[in-house]
């Protein structure tokens, strides 16, 4: 991505690779860069996804509101592990939440 951001940049073109949360900051990312750009008159001519995905409002039918290419109930059980990442420099590990069962 580093190699072709000058390319990329000059030929008007956001590419977002995958964050690392799911469903998340790539989703979230794309939706922030997707927004603004119709604010500034901008058209939308494509979106690629190769993970879960964003639905088409009339097929955003559960919970989520999220589609998955792959197994749910990874993404469910890893909601449910510790979370190792650096704020202001430093180690912070975060416990998941508890849900009653």
């Amino acid at each position: 991505m580093v190699k072709m951001h000058k390319s990329v940049k000059a030929k008007g073109l956001v590419f977002l690779n995958e964050c690392g949360l799911d469903p998340g900051i790539d989703i979230m990312g794309t939706m922030k860069i997707v927004n603004e750009a119709k604010r500034s008159g901008f058209k939308i001519e494509s979106y690629e996804s190769y993970c879960g995905g964003l639905p088409v409002a009339e097929h955003a039918d559960n919970p989520l509101g999220y589609k998955f290419s792959w197994n749910p109930g990874a993404a469910i059980k890893a909601s449910r592990n510790t979370a190792t990442f650096k704020k202001d420099g430093k180690r912070v590990v975060a416990q998941p939440l508890k849900i009653a069962e």
